[in-house]
Order: structure tokens, then C-alpha cells, then sequence
């Protein structure tokens, strides 16, 4: 008898994560499984699921198109994590036989993202982004984006170099 084996295209993730923890694109957070008999692709004829550990949402399609149009049988996303870690564990039942096979992702969370220009979406109170257009650091104050250092935060002295002429 032919050895089964399941052939994950991606095994485990590392999705970018804001300071708050929030992830902006969950994109590369899916791929696709594949039943093996020996060298012979059974996926169309296994049985798949997919179980999410806590704090984890994801699914895996079943048939082509069910439930990601547009995707083949085995095609696995993860869509949500509310926590650092998780997984989808995948369960395959082929000739009666029941086997599993585990993706996993994980948060990368950053102080600061390097752009072109200010987001608009995903804002919170302490979210910073570098701008390339102008070569600031910007901070999101809950309302609004500000590069403003409050003078009472400065060390050290301003010499007569550092104001521009007529400045005063």
C-alpha cells in the first residue's frame, strides 16, 4: 500500500502586526494542502477540515470554490488572530484513515512602519509612521498625526546656527 501524506504549500506564517497587535493584511496568511497516495495526487477525493485554536479564525475549502470562490479543494487562509500565536489544525480522511497536519502564525509587531503617505485605516492612539515623502517620524494622537515635540521634552541648548535669519 501506497504511503498517505499531506503536503502543506506553507507550513507556518509571520504576518505584521501594528504595536496594538492589529494585522493591516492577512494575505499571506493561506495555501494550499494536498493529499498524497504515494505520488498520486487524492485530494479530490479526501475528506478536509480545518479546526482554529483559540483566538484564530481561518477555513480551509472543502470542494473547489467552497467556501473561497475562486480557490481549489485545500486552499487554507487564516482571516483573523486575536492573540500572538495560532493555528489551523487540518484533519484528512482518506481510505477510512484519518490523518492531520498543522498551520501555524505568529504576530511580528513593530514600533513604527516605513511609508509614502499617512494611513487612514487601522488608526489608534500611539501608532507611528516614518514618511519617506518628507523624512519625518509621525505619531497618531487618537485624533490626528503630528510630528510636534513638545518644547518642555527638549534637552539641551538652540545655538544661533540652528534659527533661520528673521526667524525671531
Amino acid at each position: 500500500t501506497d504511503a498517505v501524506s499531506i503536503v502543506l504549500s506553507r507550513t507556518a506564517v509571520q504576518l505584521f502586526g501594528y504595536a496594538d497587535g492589529s494585522v493591516p493584511d492577512y494575505s499571506s496568511a493561506s495555501g494550499t494542502l494536498t493529499v498524497y497516495s504515494g505520488a498520486t495526487d487524492v485530494t479530490a477525493s479526501a475528506t478536509l477540515s480545518a479546526s482554529a485554536s483559540s483566538g484564530v479564525t481561518g477555513t480551509i475549502n472543502t470542494a473547489t470554490n467552497t467556501p473561497v470562490s475562486g480557490q481549489p479543494k485545500g486552499y487554507y487562509r487564516i482571516t483573523n488572530m486575536t492573540g500572538d500565536v495560532g493555528s489551523l489544525t487540518f484533519t484528512v480522511l482518506y481510505n477510512a484513515v484519518t490523518y492531520t497536519a498543522t498551520f501555524s502564525a505568529s504576530k511580528n509587531k513593530v514600533g513604527y512602519e516605513i511609508l509614502g503617505a499617512l494611513p487612514s485605516t487601522n488608526l489608534f492612539e500611539g501608532r507611528m509612521v516614518f514618511l519617506t515623502t518628507d523624512d519625518k517620524l509621525y505619531r497618531y494622537t487618537g485624533s490626528a498625526w503630528t510630528t510636534a515635540v513638545p518644547t518642555t521634552d527638549l534637552t539641551g541648548q538652540i545655538i544661533a546656527t540652528q534659527i533661520a535669519d528673521a526667524a525671531i
